[in-house]
């Protein structure tokens, strides 16, 4: 494979892994920060849809 072409690829790779930035907005910054929590804890532990789960996550988003 040509070498720009593993460039790009690398380049479109790490483009792909990055972080959103958080809100400039304090509490909107806070609300992110909550439900990227709330996101990888439930990723973490194996988490597959399932209603009472997401609902259970709402709640105790929305209660931060």
């Amino acid at each position: 494979m040509p070498r720009l072409m593993q460039l790009a690829l690398a380049a479109i790779a790490a483009a792909g892994c990055a972080r959103l930035p958080a809100p400039a907005d304090p509490t909107a910054r806070v609300l992110f920060r909550d439900l990227e929590r709330e996101v990888t804890v439930t990723a973490t532990t194996g988490w597959s849809s399932d209603k009472l789960e997401i609902d259970g996550m709402v709640k105790s988003t929305l209660d931060s």
